[in-house]
């Protein structure tokens, strides 16, 4: 990543039964307040992928959490 600084972006999640993550917002007063590690975090999650499972529910909840090291 490209950002400068370092901190914890916390991010509340929906995941498909395919296990792609179908919706991501990001924990606002768990989450740093900096607009590139928010960018970041919110990018890598909504590109995540999981395991596919068809006997799951429609819609799985969950949380990723990433923690960023200055740079």
């Amino acid at each position: 990543y490209k950002c400068q600084g370092g901190g914890t972006v916390i991010l509340d999640i929906v995941i498909s039964q395919s296990g792609k993550v179908v919706s991501a917002i990001i924990s606002d007063n768990k989450s740093t307040a900096d607009p590139c590690l928010r960018e970041e975090a919110y990018r890598s999650a909504t590109t995540a992928q999981f395991n596919a499972d068809p006997k799951a529910s429609a819609k799985q909840l969950g949380t990723i959490t990433y923690v960023f090291l200055p740079q």
